[in-house]
């Protein structure tokens, strides 16, 4: 099996596929300049606590203060769980934090005292006393015997096996877990002189911070399309994974010349074909996922078997969270159905989220309910479109003016740009003047025209006159 890592990076942020044997697999999207908190370490202060809510707001340096429940503050404070917040700690004081999660419309990020230093085989989790494995791992026929292994290697506890440790040996395991220990020493290190608040530990690049998400021993090349980015990302490689240092290759259009744009294109549509002959229907909904299955006259069972290895895939290519809803060919005999649940559940096994399914019913539908791991990969892409009082989807501004940044790279002389309004304005007010800063690198200094009838978001290239 072949899996790929390709990065392409703009100056509007970043954009990651995984591909697996040459077809796309998961997506994921990272705006230039935006707040990013999960996995970042910090040594903020205390800026207020409520008793009623069990919780501290603190000021790590980020827009707004960061929430620190009760529960996740006993990593910090040494409390016993169930402690109260205001006997755990105290306005003005120094807490080292962790990042969890991301700021949500007018609510902060939240924190947690519970930090996870991750590698590719192991998480420390140094302020924890015992040794285990990751949720992923216990859901294997594995998980015994890893767990078994987690307590011999780490008699101390502070570390969690990740399901890459199955694939390396016990001395592989012994030595990230000294590179780990390092990190740890130097973050406390830097907290003991630091001044609060202040970031000590994580990627301020955001497209840095999709990298190492995605890292895996698996990899067989990680793509990066250009050379600076390439730079960054060795960087990051020989500080936490020199083993994939040499699979590091610059590969510029590296979205198109590995397929990944053409199928993020197709990703975003509600068919999608089967090699058979017969196709799937995705469409979300606000309660659910409904998914159609048409066999197109092949054998029901073949045609399911087909379906349930395409269902997998698109479930983690798009996002897709909460409940699904399958509509199977119906399949009368119960064995053929227990094959079609095995078949499913092997097809599932992969993904790196909590997946769940349930038995065919009588009408020959499957209930599958996948672990949300953040906006569909629609919402990432596409907007709602106003002039359709948000029935249909457009792209996303920013998708609009990376392909016009493309296009207009490969474009001789000097053109006239005839853009919407929209995409305009977004070019001259985002990502801190990305728009200026890449005309200046290139030499393009377009005309440019807005045109008020054009479609939102729409451009084309025209010659100068």
């Amino acid at each position: 099996m072949s899996l790929e890592l390709v990065v392409e990076t703009t100056p509007f942020g970043a954009t990651l596929a995984l591909l697996e044997d040459g077809r796309l697999i998961e997506v994921d999207v990272a705006d230039r300049g935006a707040e990013t908190v999960r996995g970042q370490v910090f040594l903020g202060r205390v800026r207020a606590i409520d008793a009623r809510l069990e919780a501290a707001f603190v000021d790590c340096g980020l827009e707004r203060p960061a929430w620190l429940s009760a529960r996740d503050a006993t990593f910090a404070s040494g409390s016993a769980r169930g402690i109260p917040i205001d006997r755990q700690l105290h306005e003005g004081q120094t807490v080292l934090v962790q990042g969890s999660r991301e700021p949500q419309g007018d609510k902060g990020a939240r924190v947690t005292g519970d930090i996870a230093l991750a590698g590719l085989y192991l998480v420390h989790q140094p302020r924890r006393a015992e040794a285990g494995i990751s949720a992923r791992l216990r859901r294997t026929a594995a998980a015994k015997a890893e767990r078994a292994r987690a307590k011999r290697l780490f008699v101390d506890g502070g570390f969690t096996l990740r399901s890459a440790a199955r694939a390396a040996d016990d001395a592989a395991l012994l030595a990230e877990a000294g590179r780990l220990r390092s990190l740890w020493r130097d973050i406390e290190a830097r907290a003991a002189t630091g001044r609060p608040p202040v970031r000590l530990h994580g990627a301020h690049d955001p497209g840095l911070g999709l990298v190492r998400e995605h890292l895996s021993p698996h990899l067989s090349r990680i793509l990066v399309d250009d050379a600076a980015a390439m730079a960054r990302v060795r960087a990051l490689l020989e500080a936490i994974a020199p083993q994939l240092a040499d699979r590091l290759e610059l590969l510029p259009g590296a979205f198109e010349r590995t397929g990944a744009r053409e199928q993020i294109e197709a990703a975003l549509v509600a068919e999608v074909p089967l090699l058979g002959g017969g196709s799937l229907r995705i469409e979300p909904t606000a309660a659910l996922t409904a998914i159609d299955v048409d066999g197109a006259g092949q054998r029901a069972l073949d045609a399911n078997l087909e379906a349930a290895r395409e269902i997998a895939r698109q479930l983690r290519l798009r996002r897709i969270g909460g409940t699904v809803v399958v509509d199977f060919i119906d399949l009368p005999a119960p064995r053929e159905r227990a094959r079609l649940r095995a078949g499913l559940e092997a097809a599932l096994a992969d993904d790196p989220a909590a997946v769940q399914v349930y038995p065919m019913g009588m009408l020959g539908l499957v209930a599958i309910s996948r672990q949300r791991t953040g906006p569909l990969l629609a919402e990432l892409l596409e907007r709602s479109c106003l002039a359709c009082a948000g029935t249909g989807r457009l792209p996303a501004l920013r998708r609009q003016a990376e392909a016009l940044m493309r296009e207009l790279a490969a474009t001789s002389g000097r053109p006239r740009v005839v853009l919407a309004g929209d995409l305009l304005a977004y070019l001259q007010k985002g990502s801190a003047g990305a728009w200026s800063g890449w005309l200046e690198r290139h030499g393009h200094a377009p005309a440019i025209e807005v045109a008020p009838d054009m479609a939102p978001g729409g451009w084309r290239i025209e010659e100068a006159s």
